[in-house]
């Protein structure tokens, strides 16, 4: 049987391509942990002492208390792509363990393992259909938000650690199967194991993105609040500069320029750049030094679109811009 589909745009192909994409890889994991987990014996002389090894897919948060689940996964991935899953570890002995996590295989596959943080969730959201509540009998309780920048976790007993594992397809790779092992390391080499899974690469290329530009408006001042930097110090710059190539790596490409800081009531230490300087009463004197530095560092991260703040804002004005 025939069935004549009508014309669709780039954009609603492109999304049902990202749909069916997903639910293959979700369809491919065997969420249901039939095939078990892999279970290590971490110190042979102590049968008790276990821990359970897993894969997960990057749609499915992983708790501190979840149970093992499967070590099937198949990941379906475009070219020019950034695909992610989990490999997760639940401590099921007595002990304290230490345990880091890598990935091998084809080297042209850019890959980033991170471990998972966790932060508090005290209530669910009320007035919703428990049928529609994500996290029942884990919540309210630590739930897994953070990514940090660096492969290696310590854990007690019954806890659970998931490492969220990132990979970077090239628009060049070459399109089949490819199969990577994710590889983990007890208490500094003493035991390993592994975990393979499979990544099927689409001969299907996804292109630039290119007349949808995305900004997100940033503090400067939250970060050497937070950090307790100086004001553009050197720690600073660098701390800016790391946010500032996250920020791109996520979808941004326009970056907010802070030259003038309007709301300087509601900031004790406002983030402006531009340096303004009254040497007599009515006359400034403007150093551009501090923007020309910033926009240059942009400009090397990657950023193309630059969103400027306004001159002045009508918070203190009898009369507001529209009416003068």
């Amino acid at each position: 049987m025939c069935v004549k589909l009508p014309k669709l745009k780039k954009a609603q192909l492109l999304t049902i391509a990202i749909s069916l994409l997903t639910l293959r890889v979700w369809s491919q994991v065997g969420g249901d942990g039939n095939s078990g987990a892999l279970i290590v014996a971490l110190d042979e002389k102590k049968p008790e002492s276990k821990a359970a090894l897993w894969l997960e897919t990057s749609l499915r948060r992983v708790y501190p208390q979840s149970p093992a689940g499967t070590t099937n996964l198949t990941l379906l991935a475009a070219r020019n792509s950034k695909i992610a899953f989990q490999a997760c570890i639940r401590n099921q002995s007595t002990e304290w363990i230490n345990v880091e996590c890598s990935v091998s295989g084809e080297e042209d596959l850019k890959q980033q393992v991170r471990a998972v943080g966790f932060v508090p969730v005290r209530h669910f959201s009320a007035g919703t259909d428990p049928k529609e509540l994500e996290g029942i009998g884990f919540l309210p309780g630590l739930v897994p938000d953070p990514l940090y920048p660096r492969n290696t976790a310590s854990m007690s007993f019954g806890e659970t650690q998931p490492f969220w594992i990132t990979l970077r397809v090239p628009a060049d790779a070459q399109p089949g199967t490819r199969k990577l092992v994710v590889h983990f390391s007890f208490n500094k080499g003493k035991k390993k194991a592994d975990l393979p899974l499979t990544l099927e690469i689409s001969p299907f290329t996804i292109q630039p993105r290119h007349d949808f530009h995305v900004t997100h408006w940033w503090r400067g001042e939250a970060t050497w609040d937070y950090y307790h930097t100086g004001m553009f110090d050197d720690r600073w710059w660098n701390l800016t500069h790391d946010q500032l190539v996250d920020m791109l790596d996520h979808g941004s490409d326009v970056i907010y320029v802070p030259m003038l800081f309007n709301r300087r009531e509601t900031f004790k230490r406002p983030c402006q750049l531009l340096i303004v300087n009254e040497p007599a009463p009515g006359k400034y004197e403007f150093d551009w030094s501090r923007v020309k530095q910033f926009t240059e560092m942009c400009k090397k991260i990657g950023f193309k679109q630059f969103e400027w703040p306004h001159m002045w804002i009508y918070w203190g004005l009898k009369k507001s811009n529209a009416r003068l």
